[in-house]
């Protein structure tokens, strides 16, 4: 199981509005740590499809360690309060090009105020363009005031970072219309998490899916381990569901909430 931090893109379509909202952004607030991305793969995923990322920087302490000292607390409700949205619209207040809507509270993390991450579903606003997700990152002051940290786009096996008109091409990945976990998706979760002792794992949100043999599936979800001091963090967990109906979970990609 690696930890591989997701790519953080720059958008040019509205590369002004982010400026803005960075210039109110306290960044002694946000914690920095470097990027992370999600490799390539054109069928069913394994092991030896990944390529070796083993860095200092990957060798790092993970940020979600000890709750009250500067570590990410993983949200035990993904809803997304009237509050929460109200914050995240004040700190996204001066973005143009993409339209973003929070789809799940994935956290928070206490620092010079609070730092939010919310998995949001993100729009450019160009005729035609795919649904994408990503993770955006808020600080939230003293005062309640709300600013941008950053967005980090997820990006699947074999799809384009381009944000323009996204063209699907025959047995590749496609992001998910709709993120909300259906109750078959479930059931291939629960299926394909069986052979995956000492862990719980609980579906968030629905990414994408590729089309093969069978099909791919792109599932962000929450890994608690059974142990008496359970510890819980987020991965976007690759299935395959053969068109018998076996599932087994191919890949694992554990996410580490960070703000830059």
């Amino acid at each position: 199981m690696k930890t591989i931090r997701l790519r953080s893109l720059t958008r040019n379509a509205f590369a002004i509005g982010l400026v803005g909202a960075l210039a109110v952004t306290g960044f002694t607030a946000c914690s920095y740590s470097p990027d992370k991305f999600i490799p390539a793969a054109s069928s069913k995923i394994t092991e030896a499809d990944i390529p070796d990322t083993k860095t200092a920087e990957s060798e790092m302490t993970e940020a979600r360690s000890l709750p009250g000292l500067g570590g990410w607390v993983v949200s035990k409700d993904y809803n997304v309060t009237e509050d929460l949205n109200k914050l995240f619209k004040k700190a996204m207040s001066k973005i143009v090009g993409a339209d973003y809507t929070p789809v799940a509270y994935l956290g928070s993390q206490v620092v010079s105020g609070t730092n939010h991450c919310f998995l949001c579903q993100e729009k450019i606003v160009y005729p035609g363009a795919a649904p994408r997700y990503a993770f955006v990152y808020i600080h939230e002051d003293a005062n309640k005031d709300a600013g941008l940290c950053n967005i980090n786009d997820i990006v699947l096996p074999g799809t384009s970072e381009s944000l323009s008109k996204d063209i699907t091409k025959p047995g590749g990945w496609s992001f998910a219309e709709d993120y909300k976990i259906t109750d078959k998706l479930s059931s291939v979760i629960e299926k394909a998490s069986q052979a995956k002792l000492g862990a719980k794992y609980e579906p968030v949100a629905n990414i994408g899916s590729q089309l093969v043999s069978g099909t791919n599936h792109a599932v962000l979800c929450k890994i608690t381990t059974v142990t008496p001091n359970s510890d819980s963090h987020y991965a976007l967990v690759y299935v395959y569901e053969s068109l018998d109906g076996k599932c087994e979970i191919t890949d694992i990609k554990d996410i580490e909430l960070f703000a830059e």
